[in-house]
């Protein structure tokens, strides 16, 4: 348990600025056409991981060693990503949806 928690600490960490440019604008257009958006905020945000993800493999590849250290592979570095960054961009649209867009 304790490897999971540094590892998101650590890549959510690398990760979270260009995961939140893409949340950012799945919120402009969840403000924008509230009812017709959902599709379209999904696929930008599975985008927007592999975006990120494929930055990350690229540039930081030497870092994958210290998770590998950890005793996580990629699928489950992966895995925890995405899990972390979709319940952050979920929480953050029903607090939009609860709280502004009344």
């Amino acid at each position: 348990m304790r490897t999971w928690v540094i590892a998101i600490k650590y890549i959510f960490r690398d990760c979270i600025i260009y995961n939140l440019i893409f949340t950012f604008f799945g919120v402009y257009l969840f403000i924008e056409h509230a009812d017709r958006s959902y599709a379209y905020i999904f696929w930008l945000k599975v985008l927007g991981y592999l975006f990120t993800l494929t930055l990350y493999y690229w540039y930081k590849k030497k870092h994958l060693y210290f998770y590998h250290n950890l005793g996580l592979n990629k699928r489950r570095l992966i895995l925890i990503t995405i899990t972390v960054d979709a319940m952050l961009a979920g929480l953050i649209l029903i607090l939009l949806k609860t709280f502004i867009l009344r």
